[in-house]
């Protein structure tokens, strides 16, 4: 773990307001009745309380500090996630998906998070497509600074959470990077548990462009509902 530079979350030892136990022969008979197996390894090492945390989908709280200090709570806690929307060419439903969530998201919190879009079939550096800037400039957002990007192994690797348009996009993500399956999903599946499809717009009217925001924004919000944050920012 230590080598790794990973955090384990385990269970406690005791129950609320007991003293936690430095040996195996410590632990109280009621609990040994809940334990199909005890490794006995000796007394502990530290020699003290573990840190309670309680980890919600935005920080981490300090529930009882131990042998974990404060300050490494709080340093884990600022860390930063990574979410990352994927569509075909990204040039109109990821980069709308990204810009809502932005604009959703906490104004506090948005140091503690990466949000980003790719294309499985992108060419890096293109323009959105006018009618995507058009709609979004009808919602506040200016995204004419934005240029596509392809998604590749490395970007799929970092992203914590990858929310995709199409079971299609899903399946070539999976197929590029097997160890995503657990962390990609399509987004109206993440938000509603549905397995409906978002359709592309590309080639439509401006009518299906508007539809097409007005579906990604639902879903976004239902992503933010789902993650614990509150989206209520005039949007």
């Amino acid at each position: 773990i230590e080598k790794n530079k990973i955090l384990l979350g385990t269970t406690s030892a005791n129950f609320s307001g007991e003293p936690s136990p430095l040996r195996a022969s410590q632990i109280t008979a009621y609990l040994k009745e809940g334990i199909d197996l005890l490794l006995d390894g000796g007394e502990t090492l530290l020699g003290e309380e573990s840190t309670i945390v309680r980890a919600t989908s935005s920080e981490l709280q300090l529930i009882r500090e131990g042998w974990l200090p404060r300050e490494t709570v709080d340093r884990e806690g600022k860390a930063k996630g990574n979410i990352l929307f994927v569509c075909t060419g990204n040039t109109c439903r990821s980069v709308m998906a990204e810009a809502l969530l932005k604009k959703l998201w906490p104004e506090e919190q948005s140091d503690r998070v990466k949000i980003h879009s790719a294309g499985i079939a992108a060419f890096d550096g293109s323009p959105p497509g006018k009618m995507t800037l058009e709609v979004l400039r009808e919602k506040g957002i200016n995204a004419s600074f934005y240029r596509s990007a392809r998604s590749e192994g490395a970007a799929l690797k970092m992203a914590d959470l990858i929310l995709v348009m199409e079971k299609d996009h899903k399946e070539r993500i999976l197929h590029l990077y097997p160890p995503g399956r657990g962390k990609v999903f399509l987004l109206k599946e993440f938000a509603t548990g549905s397995k409906e499809e978002i359709s592309d717009p590309m080639g439509s009217s401006y009518q299906s462009y508007e539809e097409c925001l007005r579906e990604i924004e639902e879903n976004i919000k239902g992503v933010m509902k789902k993650l614990g944050l509150d989206y209520d920012r005039g949007a």
